[in-house]
């Protein structure tokens, strides 16, 4: 119940700025990769301050391992080029948007880093929305 909480509150807040245009929660998407059929779920999509973003939010405290568990599948999604079939590319004229990556959690932000391997981005690890806001606003 806090996961959807924390969702919400990470909504309201987007919104309150008045730049929120989009935002989808707990997404599903289906690739095959090496003839096997994965699922890359992140919490979060959404387009904020004419960025687009993809949020993973972590309320419980995560080893190493299953952080790196976690972000296998987001390293496999992008470093294959399943995303650019990603429903999100109808934002971008012409495809191939990679958006911007963020997690929201309280451990230490090397702990939550652990593995994640997205080539060409780096990963936006905070505690709390606002000091996403804050880092990103204008």
């Amino acid at each position: 119940m806090t996961h959807w909480l924390t969702i919400s509150d990470v909504y309201l807040a987007l919104n309150a700025t008045g730049l929120l245009k989009h935002f989808e929660c707990e997404l599903r998407l289906s690739y095959k990769h090496l003839l096997k059929e994965y699922v890359y779920a992140p919490d979060l999509f959404f387009i904020w301050n004419k960025r687009a973003y993809l949020m993973e939010v972590q309320l419980k405290a995560l080893s190493r391992k299953e952080w790196g568990e976690k972000w296998k599948r987001w390293n496999e999604y992008f470093n294959n080029g399943h995303h650019l079939q990603a429903p999100w590319q109808r934002f971008k004229q012409g495809g191939g948007l990679v958006p911007h990556m963020a997690a929201l959690s309280k451990q230490d932000p090397e702990i939550v880093r652990s593995c994640f391997g997205v080539s060409g981005r780096d990963l936006l690890v905070h505690d709390n929305i606002q000091k996403l806001i804050n880092a990103r606003g204008d």
